[in-house]
Order: C-alpha cells, then structure tokens, then sequence
C-alpha cells in the first residue's frame, strides 16, 4: 500500500512540474515549425510539447504537426534525439549522428525526409515504445526538423554555413520511486571572458529534472552586506548529469576582499556554500610582489649582516662568512629572477592568446549548425520582459521561445496596448548596451527592422516590444 501511495505521489508530482512551468508555444523560425498536433488544455505546455507518463513496456502513437512557413519548396530532415542540459543548464537537443540511449531510441517515425509546397502543413504519425529495463525517473529527447540545404553568410568577415533545425521537446515520465538528490560539487568565483563570475557545479544524482535556483548574498569580512543576487534560475539538472551555471557579476569594486554565501533551493530542500571573493586587477598585483620582493631582498639582507656579527662573536673563520653571503645573495637574485621570468611569460601569453583570438575572428570561416543549443554570451542571464505589441497572437510566446533556444532568461511575456511597425529593446542603463545589441542581432533572424533604445525612466532592465516587422 505504501510503494502505491509513493508512486502516485510521483506521478502527481510530475505532472504538477509541467503545469507550473512557464508556458511555451510552437517551436518555429521563420522558415519551419513543428508542433503537437492535439494539445491537452488544462496544460498549456503540450501545445509546444509533448509530455507523457508511460509504464516499462508501454507503448503511445501520437502526431506532430510540421509546417513550411516561407514561400518556395522546402525540403527538411526528420529525426528524434536525446537530448541534455548545456554547461549552464539549458535544454539542448543532441545531433543526428550523436547515440540515443532514451527518448531518442523509443521514437520511430514513419519517415525521415519531408517535402513541402510554399505555405503547406503536414501531420507526422509516430509510435514511442518504452523497454521493459527502462529507468525509473523523467526522460527527455525531442523530434527535430532541419532543412536540407546549407545557408551561406558572411557576418564581420567570418564566412558561415548556417544549416537551420528546429525541434518539438519530448518529456516522458515512468512512474516509480521519486528520488531527490543533488550534489552541490563546487562552488567559487573566478573571471571569464574578462567579466567577474560566480560559477557553480551541480550533479543530479537523483531520477527527476530538477529546476534549482540560486541566492548569492556577498558580505564585507566583517560582516556588513554589500551585494545580493536575489534568485535566480540555475537552468535544468537531467538525471545522473553535471551542469556548470554562472551568475555574472557586473559592477564589481576596482579591488575587494570579500566573502560569498551562497544558497539554492530545489523541491523544498536547500544547500549553502560559501566562497572568498578576492578582486585584484593585474596593474596591481605586479607592483604589490615587487614591493614584497623588495621587502623580502631588504629582510634576508639586513639577517645576513647580523649574521656574519654573529660568525665574528664567535671567531667563525671571514672566509666561510663571505662564502655563506655570496651564496645568500646569489640564491636571492636566482629567486626574483625566476619569479619576474614567470610574470613576463604569463604577460607575454597573454598578449599572443588575445592575438591569436583576434586573427581567428577575422580569418577563419566556420560551419555553424542553429539548433536549440545557446551560446554563452555575457549579460544573458538578465530576465527579458517581452510584450506583445503587434496584435497578432503568440508572437510573445513565440520570440520567448526563440530567444530561450539562443540561452537569454525570459522572466514575463504579454501584451502592449500600443501597436508598433517595428521591434524595439529598450533598456534602462548604458551597462545593458552590449546585451541589448546582442538581443537585436539575433532577433533579426525573426524580425526585419529590431533597434535598441535607451530609457532610464524605465522600471526593468530589458524590455522588448514585438512589433509587425516579423519575417
């Protein structure tokens, strides 16, 4: 009667995640889009994905929707994979050519390549078969569209061959024992990418996705507050996976010591850590160990000339006297030249590392592949607000969805009363500049004539208003 009462918990508890998350709509670009077919409307999730709870040996058909969304033939891939969680927790699809162990594997479409006239849609049978050794636990894949033909574009003298896919995510629960296990692995504060950083290292070692968020409260030494990072989303933790998050610290002190508390919170369980935070810029560091240095040279100089009073107190031969000074002196010269060698080198790399970055940004042509994956760029975990201003529905819903696939952190979407022709990101301070920019070239992807704007009257961070400029 118990293990019954623990595993209906379980089911409840799964479904209830779903239902909570914040709503998504059809994964789509302006080229493709693919969706489920029938949705359940008291969950608003299964309109943009499907969601199952299936037993070992249980079996589920069910239909996708795929639509070509531009004005000439299309030709598109189709193919279910696994998926995982990026570095910074994000849900991320695997490629084609990648092993599927999980959802990947239980998925079998009748098809693999789909032809489409200008505007057409086309419903997709698929059967999902779960083995009987399946895993207790959630499960996560997604069945992805991609368009057979390569993009070629040139962007700041990179040539890029861009081939575009598009995915429906797929979560399926088998029902059993709830297991809730994080192990919160490191916690400490470094620089990347030039900006300041706290980065963690979570491992679920549990059988569930769980959505943990984190509070970093960073005090003087003795004591007083002087930052706090409120909570924020630490993204997904697939079962028996490591993510690496980062909370990005933005107006750091010119030079601090300083001590981080952190904690996070996940199904009403919570972990606490701390860190030392020290912020010592290099222009810095350099003149402090020579002063040390020199002090050290002035120490062991002023020890050795009451050393040899000592040898001449007790009628210690002057010949081993000068010998033990000259070997003292040349040990101390050995040392500091070895240490500013060290420096030089590591300037000397330094230089040549930002060289060689510069002469691949410029020269080297890449293939890209646009999938689900984010890349990590600074200031993308500050939460979007985006309103809907160009009166046609879903648009919000749909650039939420556009922006989460490219890594930014939506916190609101809804609708503005005042339509416009254009999009526009507005941002409240020149410190959201550079990540407003970003916002603008990706969303030029979706839209023709996005430009960002500063307003300091305004009460969020970022906000960005969706107007009928969509491709």
């Amino acid at each position: 009667m118990l293990k019954k009462l623990e595993n209906c918990l379980f089911v409840a508890f799964i479904f209830s995640l779903f239902v909570f998350l914040s709503p998504v709509f059809a994964a789509e670009t302006g080229k493709m889009g693919i969706y489920p077919a029938f949705w359940d409307k008291t969950n608003l999730v299964t309109k943009s994905w499907f969601v199952y709870q299936l037993d070992k040996g249980g079996t589920r058909e069910d239909q996708a929707t795929v639509v070509n969304n531009i004005n000439d033939e299309l030709t598109v891939k189709i193919y279910p994979v696994d998926a995982k969680t990026t570095a910074d927790g994000a849900f991320s699809p695997l490629l084609e050519e990648e092993p599927k162990n999980e959802v990947g594997a239980w998925i079998t479409l009748p098809v693999s390549e789909l032809t489409f006239k200008p505007h057409e849609e086309k419903e997709i049978k698929f059967k999902i078969n779960i083995p009987d050794n399946a895993p207790v636990g959630e499960h996560a894949g997604a069945i992805i569209i991609e368009d057979s033909k390569l993009e070629q574009k040139n962007e700041a003298g990179v040539g890029l061959n861009i081939k575009q896919r598009v995915g429906v995510r797929v979560y399926v629960t088998i029902p059993g024992e709830k297991q809730v296990k994080l192990k919160w692995r490191n916690f400490s504060f470094t620089k990347i990418d030039g900006q300041y950083t706290f980065l963690y290292k979570l491992e679920n070692q549990g059988n569930i996705i769980l959505n943990p968020q984190g509070e970093i409260v960073i005090r003087q030494l003795w004591g007083d507050k002087t930052k706090t990072f409120e909570k924020q989303s630490l993204g997904s933790v697939f079962p028996g996976k490591t993510i690496s998050p980062q909370i990005r610290w933005e107006d750091v002190p010119r030079f601090a010591i300083l001590r981080a508390f952190a904690k996070i919170t996940f199904e009403d369980q919570e972990l606490s850590r701390s860190a030392l935070v020290i912020i010592l810029p290099w222009w810095l560091v350099i003149p402090v160990l020579a002063g040390i240095l020199l002090l050290g040279f002035w120490k062991l100089k002023h020890l050795v000339h009451h050393h040899q009073k000592f040898k001449e107190l007790m009628k210690i031969p002057e010949e081993e006297t000068e010998d033990h000074h000259h070997k003292t002196v040349i040990t101390i010269v050995i040392s500091i030249t070895i240490i500013l060698a060290g420096l030089g080198i590591f300037a000397f790399y330094k230089v040549i590392t930002t060289w060689q970055l510069r002469q691949k940004i410029v020269n080297t042509t890449s293939q890209v592949k646009v999938t689900l994956t984010p890349t990590p760029l600074p200031q993308k975990n500050i939460p979007l607000i985006i309103l809907n201003a160009s009166g046609v529905r879903f648009t919000a819903a749909n650039t939420k969805e556009f922006l989460e696939s490219k890594g930014y952190k939506v916190k609101e979407i809804g609708n503005w009363e005042e339509e416009r022709e254009t999009t526009l990101v507005s941002f409240n301070k020149e410190d959201f500049a550079s990540a407003s920019a970003a916002i603008v070239y990706d969303l030029k992807e979706m839209y023709t004539l996005p430009e960002a704007k500063l307003d300091p009257k305004q009460m969020e961070k970022i906000i960005i208003f969706i107007g009928k400029d969509k491709k």
